[in-house]
Formats: C-alpha cells, structure tokens, sequence
C-alpha cells in the first residue's frame, strides 16, 4: 500500500480548490490559512456567463476568480503547471508513480459522479470540484482522497476515479487533469506590500469596464433579471419561459448559497482576510473595511437562503432578487471604490 501519512487536512468545506491548494502547501511547509491563500490569490471578484449546452440556457455566476490558484502561487513564487492525460490506463498509473515518489496530486474531478456525495447535494452547478490524492491500496485497487467533504481520507474505487476523472458531462472538459508544484523558487515570507498590492488588485478588477464582470458586470446582470421580471410581471411569459426564468433562479440561489462554506459569496472570506491584515498591521482602516465587507456578505446571504426558498412564488422571489441585488451592488460599488482610494493613500 502507498500512503502519505504526514498529509495534514485542515477542512473548512465549500471551496474544493482553495482547501486543496492550502493543504499541499502545508505539505511543502508554507503554514497559510484558507483566508489567506484567497486574499494573496485576489480570490475576490463577481462574473457571470450563459450556458448554452443545456437545455434550457442557465445564467451561471461565481464570486471568487477561476484563477486565484495561479494567482496566489505566483505570489508565492511557486511554478504551477496544469497537466492532463487522456489515456486512463496511463492517468491511473501518472497517480500511482506520485504517490510513490510522495507527491500528494490535486485532481479536478465531476462532483455530481462522486458515489460518496449524496443525492441532495447533487446539482447542476458547480460540477468541477478538487481534491487531493495520498493514497492507493493495490490489493482492493482503491485510492485514499481527501476530500473538503469529510475531515478523514476517503477511499474511493479506481473505477470510481476514472468515471469522475472522464466525467461525460459537457460542463466537464478537464479531462484527467491534474496539478504540479514546483518549490525552488518559493518564498518564506512574503512582503506586507504584496498583501497591499493583492486588495489593490482586487479593487481594480471590480472596477472593470468589462460586460461581465465586477460592478458593471452585477449592473448588466440586473438589468437582465430586471427586463424578464417585467415581461412575467405583465404575464407576457409562456409556460416554458417561465419554468426557464424559474430554474434560473434556483440556480442562482444554490452558486449563492453552495458557494463556500459561510454562504456568502466569498465576502465573508473576504472580510476575515481584510481582518487579518489589520490584526497584521494594527491599521484600523483594514478593521473598518472588514467590518464593511461582513455586511455585504450578511445581504448575500439572505439573498441565497431566499432564493432556495421553495414555499416562495416566482414573482415573489424575482421581486425579492431585484430588491436585494440592487441593495448589494450600491454596497459593492461604494465599498471597493472607498477600499481602492483609501489604500492608495496607505500603500503606493
């Protein structure tokens, strides 16, 4: 049996990745916190795109950025090389030889194929999930994960791992992929200016002009919700219409809601990360913009819990939405232009 013992967990759920990505670099010795990693990763952000490959087209929305990872390893100095392989029989064995050289493996795998993951928190977002690979039992050809499900390994078939490596969901195109690290350049300390350059970062990447993305991204958003709403305010909907309008909402609610662990959207991780920075610095101005981004993440949350609120009518529900997301984008737009100009007179 192949097994790294010394392969520290430490589970804080909801985001796969970043709890994979935290729990290999305490391997290799760097002691950062999930909050971190996603502050240093600029983790931060609001976009959302339309997916055209099911059925009924389904608006998707994250808050965090796909690329924190690469971000934060940069940061750190780490190389981070994304690998696939497509022959199965050729991926297993590329698992197997790690283990043996005591490589734990981050793989991207198709939550919803998982056999552990039960059936209620199987849905049709969110597909791409991460864990780590640090064991394989040759005897009942069964490899070890962990996993942010559970705080202990989790054995799982081989089979198994080939069906969610190769998942034929067409939301799932990361076929047998998985991470290397590369340590010979680290860093065993990194700058409170690269702390300072990470929220500036952030800040500028919600203040894109881009269609989809930060502030105007939530606007142009809004402003798609606001025109349906309208049209199944004066019944101008048809039947198929509006089970689409309703699905969509739905699905909105479960990204809010299912996002990370707190059911936030990310801003509470956010505001713990603004949190550490005043405990690191002793500048109140950090204390204050956290405290300013809890709020955000209290209205996100609502904004969730209402949305998977099955006893609700649609136009209830469209209408609550409106209302909220309104609310969230004024606090947004106010808070990370206040955030960018107040840091600019702190850090140059």
């Amino acid at each position: 049996m192949l097994k790294i013992n010394n392969f520290i967990h430490r589970r804080i759920g909801g985001d796969s990745r970043l709890q994979a990505f935290r729990d290999v670099l305490e391997y290799n010795n760097l002691m950062l916190s999930t909050k971190i990693c996603f502050g240093l990763g600029e983790g931060i952000t609001f976009k959302y795109w339309l997916d055209n490959y099911s059925k009924i087209p389904q608006i998707t929305i994250t808050g965090r950025k796909q690329e924190t990872e690469h971000i934060l390893c940069k940061t750190l100095g780490i190389g981070l090389t994304e690998r696939e392989e497509t022959n199965t029989v050729k991926a297993k064995m590329i698992l197997i030889s790690r283990l043996d050289k005591q490589l734990p493996t981050i793989i991207d795998v198709d939550r919803n194929a998982l056999e552990y993951i039960p059936d209620n928190l199987k849905y049709d977002i969110n597909i791409v999930h991460s864990m780590v690979v640090i064991g394989y039992d040759e005897e009942k050809d069964t490899f070890a994960v962990m996993d942010s499900f559970s705080d202990d390994p989790i054995w799982i078939s081989s089979n198994n791992i080939e069906k969610v490596r190769n998942s034929i969901s067409i939301l799932f195109p990361l076929k047998n992929r998985w991470y290397d690290f590369d340590f010979n350049n680290c860093k065993s300390y990194v700058t409170i200016n690269k702390y300072y350059s990470s929220v500036k970062s952030v800040c500028i990447n919600m203040k894109s002009k881009l269609f989809d993305t930060g502030i105007t991204g939530m606007k142009n958003f809004f402003e798609e919700f606001n025109k349906t709403t309208k049209l199944l305010q004066n019944n101008n909907l048809n039947d198929t219409s509006k089970e689409a309008f309703k699905l969509n909402l739905q699905n909105i609610g479960m990204q809010i809601k299912y996002s990370e662990a707190s059911n936030s959207f990310y801003r509470d991780m956010y505001a713990d990360y603004l949190k550490r920075l005043y405990l690191f610095t002793d500048i109140e101005f950090f204390n204050k913009y956290s405290i300013k981004c809890n709020k955000i993440a209290i209205m996100w949350r609502k904004l969730g819990e209402q949305l998977c609120n099955e006893s609700e009518s649609l136009i209830n529900k469209a209408s609550y939405f409106l209302k909220v997301f309104s609310e969230i984008i004024d606090m947004e737009e106010e808070f990370f232009i206040n955030l960018y100009e107040g840091l600019n007179q702190i850090y140059h």
